[in-house]
């Protein structure tokens, strides 16, 4: 049973938890087998709580601290957890089903035995996590860091492992059947053996050679357009990879990287995980969706932007366009919200119309090829 005084601040609202817990010292709050669904804490206060058994049925955690807590066999179905610190939390037999763990941090996280059906799990941190016996059927790791985790006997059938990181994993017992492992980095992977099928038929391995075998070949394409070296270049990329996929109906495309050639040229290095696709289209894109994008960017009047080298920091880590009109919003002084707000609205809506503009001329050199 929880602790009704510890219950109660709760209740009464984020901001009033988070005053009462800076008093707090010592004492972990205890909130055992407490009823939380649907109840918004983002931003709470949590590291160290004991929430095991309780219910969270869809409540918003966005951002909230939860280093160390105990979520032992606690419902958390349907919960947003974007963004929310919860290294060292324990979540043994939770249930995490259609949760949302973008970007969480679960570093050295305990999962062992934790129901993760159609969770997402979007770049979230999970190294040296523990997720043993965890059901991670249909969940979605794209671009997830899952370096030095145990993901021994995991349940992986249908997720979404594109681009994720199990760089010196456990993967000894665990199930992949339909996953995707598009462009997924394995090296140093421990993995004695892969079971396959609903008869669970033992697939064995010897030293290294799961790595050697699931070590995909790749190759790089570039392409140099007439754009500066900006966030505008970055979501230009973007585009170019997000139409191909889109048109491909599936990931076959990534951007790598970007590079300036001078002033008014960058550099756009792709990796592309179909060989006979970049062999198919590197000199109509080399010459013809080359020629069709330098003419839409001429010919496209763009917003000026409060801060774009500052948003420019953040695009090696894959910032979106949701996410980078979020930060020029933060970074318009108070005194200026009224023009901030326009130029951000400017902003996004000429991201949209170059997105759409852009997967026309790569459908049409698609289609062309």
């Amino acid at each position: 049973m929880a602790d009704s005084r510890h219950l109660a601040k709760l209740r009464s609202g984020v901001r009033v938890w988070n005053a009462w817990r800076t008093g707090l010292g010592a004492i972990l709050p205890d909130l055992k087998g407490a009823d939380l669904s649907g109840m918004d804490l983002s931003g709470a206060t949590l590291s160290g709580a004991d929430l095991s058994g309780a219910e969270l049925v869809g409540a918003t955690l966005r951002r909230a601290e939860l280093q160390a807590a105990t979520l032992i066999g606690a419902d958390l179905s349907g919960a947003d957890f974007s963004e929310a610190d919860l290294r060292n939390a324990t979540l043994s037999r939770a249930d995490l089903s259609g949760a949302d763990l973008s970007k969480t941090n679960l570093a050295d996280a305990h999962l062992n035995d934790a129901n993760l059906i159609g969770a997402t799990l979007k770049k979230a941190d999970l190294r040296r996590a523990s997720l043993n016996r965890a059901d991670l059927s249909g969940a979605d790791l794209s671009g997830a860091n899952l370096a030095e985790a145990d993901l021994r006997d995991c349940e992986l059938s249908y997720c979404t492992l594109v681009m994720a990181n199990l760089a010196k994993a456990s993967l000894s017992g665990a199930r992949l059947d339909y996953a995707n492992l598009l462009g997924w980095k394995v090296q140093g992977i421990v993995c004695t053996h892969i079971v396959r099928g609903d008869r669970r038929e033992i697939v064995p391995f010897r030293p290294h050679e799961f790595e050697n075998k699931y070590l995909q070949n790749c190759q790089l394409f570039e392409i140099i357009l007439e754009v500066d070296f900006s966030e505008l270049a970055y979501f230009v990329g973007m585009f170019i990879a997000k139409s191909i996929n889109k048109k491909r109906g599936s990931v076959v495309v990534q951007l790598k990287t970007l590079d300036a050639i001078s002033e008014n040229h960058t550099k756009f290095v792709f990796v592309s995980f179909d060989i006979k696709f970049v062999s198919r289209t590197k000199d109509l894109f080399n010459t013809v969706l080359r020629g069709e994008i330098n003419r839409l960017l001429a010919g496209m009047e763009r917003p000026s932007l409060l801060f774009p080298r500052e948003v420019m920091m953040y695009m090696p880590n894959g910032l979106d366009e949701e996410e980078t009109i979020a930060a020029l919003k933060s970074s318009v002084p108070d005194a200026d919200a009224v023009r901030g707000e326009r130029i951000v609205t400017q902003y996004s809506t000429y991201l949209k119309k170059l997105q759409q503009a852009i997967e026309t001329i790569v459908f049409s050199v698609l289609t062309a090829s």
